[in-house]
């Protein structure tokens, strides 16, 4: 059971995994916790108007589109909005990781991560 996604021996098999970083490397020095504001995001209600609706929306129709139009754009296409929240952490990860990122010249050596 313990290869199958998100069953109880799975998580207790992370679970372990991230005993055992803090048990070698100590506690982490940064816990970060990142969640979508999917329905905020422009860029993104953009691509899924264009997919579904086949027209371009711009910044001021963005503005004024209601939240219930937002979320039901958003929970139609799924795939495209996790695909696209991967991007993000993706690029972020990139930042974070750079030398000319927030961390200067600290490198990130050990780290766990869940989506």
């Amino acid at each position: 059971m313990k290869n199958i996604k998100n069953s109880p021996a799975h998580w207790a098999q992370e679970k372990g995994r991230v005993c055992a970083q803090i048990r070698q490397f100590g506690f982490p020095s940064l816990f970060m916790n990142l969640s979508a504001a999917k329905n905020r995001w422009f860029d993104l209600i953009k691509h899924l108007m264009y997919i579904h609706e086949n027209r371009i929306l711009t910044e001021s129709e963005f503005e004024t589109l209601t939240t219930t139009a937002r979320n039901k754009l958003i929970s139609n296409d799924p795939v495209t909005c996790a695909l696209y929240f991967e991007h993000k952490v993706k690029e972020l990860w990139k930042t974070f990781s750079c030398s000319e990122g927030p961390f200067g010249k600290f490198e990130i050596k050990h780290f766990y991560q869940r989506t």
